[in-house]
């Protein structure tokens, strides 16, 4: 279902015009139709894309806690000092 909504995502981004500017509607075809109103289209956007990077992260993470239950050389992150997480 993630890797679904990720090409679904993927694919949406390819409907933006030359300026990056999205229709009110897409016809059939990928046509654009309509005016070109955007604030929707933005928060619209940016909400898709921040829930899909969270799924990705959760998904990662969980197959990371995973692997270290059945692993000895689980990885450990480890950061540069000075540097928070």
């Amino acid at each position: 279902m993630l890797d679904e909504a990720r090409l679904i995502f993927e694919r949406m981004m390819g409907y933006a015009n030359h300026l990056g500017l999205y229709a009110e509607e897409i016809g059939m075809s990928g046509e654009r139709l309509g005016n070109f109103p955007q604030a929707f289209a933005h928060l619209a956007s940016i909400s898709a894309a921040d829930n899909v990077d969270r799924a990705l992260e959760q998904t990662v993470t969980r197959r990371r806690n995973a692997w270290c239950e059945v692993s000895s050389r689980c990885p450990t992150r480890t950061l540069p000092a000075g540097t928070r997480p």
